[in-house]
């Protein structure tokens, strides 16, 4: 169980278009959990928690950022790990709904 199985898993999820649209089915952390089971991933509640709370934190801009932020378009493609903000943001909702079903 590590932290590093929780990234991977994450990985597959975006890189795996069958894999993201069962995410979106998924009712609660305990059925999130049995999905990355049954693919073989092994780790805990606390440490996919970890894990996107770390996104979350690195996707927050501190206020000396935002001072520092000007605007305008950037026409090139978002590094990958920007990508994955939907798939964040559905785990995040599972976990912060206040559905902490886990186990089976």
């Amino acid at each position: 169980m590590s932290k590093k199985s929780v990234v991977e898993f994450l990985n597959k999820l975006e890189l795996e278009p069958a894999l993201k649209q069962q995410l979106q089915t998924v009712e609660s952390t305990g059925d999130l959990m049995k999905m990355a089971r049954s693919r073989g991933f092994r780790f805990t509640e606390k440490e996919i928690r970890a894990v996107i709370a770390q996104v979350k934190d690195e996707e927050t801009l501190s206020d000396e950022e935002l001072d520092t932020v000007a605007g305008g378009l950037n026409p090139q493609p978002l590094p990958p790990r920007y990508s994955m903000t939907s798939t964040y943001s559905r785990l995040s909702s599972l976990f912060n709904r206040g559905i902490i079903i886990v186990g089976g």
